[in-house]
């Protein structure tokens, strides 16, 4: 099961991240967002390898990716590059194959968890 985590520095994302620990294996950890940690974001992406990870805030882009450049983990910033994808469209922080299908609910890019198919 892949899991993509849009507000990974917050509280809730910080404890979603918690339970992917707990259940190591269970789940791939396929992207990670946040709105301005960067260094923070910086560390959970070199602890769980996702695939991409997304930055709302440019303050901090560059050095984010110059962190992450050595684990191979691609980086989008900008506010467009954390809005959660539709089933039709893809974001910078998932990939075509990785379009995850729309949560049941409202949510917002601040503290999601989002399956992936």
């Amino acid at each position: 099961k892949r899991v993509a985590v849009l507000g990974s520095t917050g509280s809730i994302g910080r404890s979603t991240l918690d339970v992917l620990r707990w259940l190591r294996g269970e789940f791939e950890l396929v992207g990670l967002a946040a709105n301005s940690r960067a260094d923070l974001l910086a560390e959970q992406a070199a602890e769980f390898r996702p695939r991409r990870v997304a930055l709302a805030s440019q303050e901090g882009c560059s050095r984010l990716a110059d962190r992450l450049a050595q684990h191979g983990v691609a980086v989008a910033c900008g506010p467009e590059a954390v809005t959660p994808p539709t089933r039709r469209q893809s974001s910078p922080l998932l990939s075509e194959k990785d379009t995850p299908m729309p949560p049941s609910g409202p949510t917002t890019a601040s503290n999601a968890s989002v399956p992936v198919r």
